[in-house]
Formats: structure tokens, C-alpha cells, sequence
């Protein structure tokens, strides 16, 4: 009896310890995750969050509360919809991950733009879960790349007048 109770005691140990260590384990990837200046966020096929990290909280100016059950394409606008929409219709259909660039609505109002790395996650099954997405803020690219295309065409309607 004494014998069992110490095996027992033991199985408990290691079992406890085990316990601790993915504990452990799962603090050491949600500080990762939390801390990454790149937008991460879980949504369904609709569009509704079911995660976001604190970058995606930040960029957007929200909580994780009030972000979490919404849908994610409200934050963009109506023309740049139907873009996201067909490329999670084509990951349902078969393909694993695309990348898509799109326009934002930023706190205050203002248009920013965004680049968005996304794949499905699957079940056991094989079948969607829901879709992962890793985002970057590309505002001050598309804004360079906007007055570089101004600068251009000025100077060859400077080069055309003179012609």
C-alpha cells in the first residue's frame, strides 16, 4: 500500500510538473505574439474576429472586446471588399494562403493602407477552422509611392509643353 501511494505520489509530481511547463509554454507564445509589431488576428469565413493581438488593437484604435465578434471587413472600405471576399472564397476552395493589399479606415477617419498575409487554419478533418492574418502598415509606401507618381507625370507634362 505504502509502495503504491509513493507511485502514485510520483505520477502526481510529474504530472504536476508537466503541467507547469505548458503553462509556461503557452505565456512564452502569447507574449510572442503579443508583442510583434505586426497586425495578427483569427477570423471565420464571414469576416468575424476571434483574435487580435495588441498591434491590430493599436493600429486600429480599439479594445480587444470591441473588435472580437466583429466583422474585420467593416474596418475597410466598401470598394476594397469584395477583393478580401474572393480571396477567402479561394482559400475555402482549395487555395492555402494569399496576400492581398487593401485600403483601411483609420482612427479619425483617415484612409491608411495595409498588407495582409493569410491562410486557413484546418481541424482534424482537413476542414477550415477559421483563417489566420499577419498585416503590416504600408500608409507611408503608398503615399511615397503617390508623390513619386505625381512628381513623373509633372515633369512630362513639362516635357510635352516644351515639345
Amino acid at each position: 500500500m505504502e509502495e503504491d501511494n509513493e507511485k502514485l505520489r510520483e505520477k502526481l509530481e510529474r504530472l504536476e510538473a508537466e503541467i507547469l511547463e505548458r503553462k509556461r509554454e503557452v505565456e512564452r507564445y502569447r507574449s510572442i505574439i503579443e508583442h510583434q509589431s505586426e497586425l495578427i488576428c483569427r477570423y471565420l469565413r464571414d469576416g468575424t474576429l476571434t483574435f487580435v493581438n495588441d498591434a491590430y488593437c493599436r493600429f486600429f484604435g480599439m479594445t480587444r472586446e470591441e473588435l472580437i465578434g466583429s466583422d474585420f471587413k467593416n474596418l475597410v472600405p466598401e470598394q476594397d471588399r469584395q477583393q478580401i471576399e474572393n480571396m477567402i472564397d479561394g482559400m475555402s476552395e482549395g487555395m492555402t494562403f494569399f496576400a492581398v493589399e487593401h485600403r483601411v479606415f483609420k482612427p479619425g477617419g483617415k484612409i491608411g493602407w495595409q498588407v495582409w498575409s493569410n491562410r486557413p487554419i484546418f481541424g482534424d478533418r482537413g476542414d477550415i477552422l477559421e483563417y489566420q492574418g499577419v498585416g503590416h502598415d504600408i500608409t507611408a509606401r503608398k503615399e511615397a509611392e503617390e508623390a513619386l507618381q505625381k512628381s513623373v507625370d509633372y515633369y512630362e507634362k513639362q516635357v510635352e509643353d516644351t515639345s
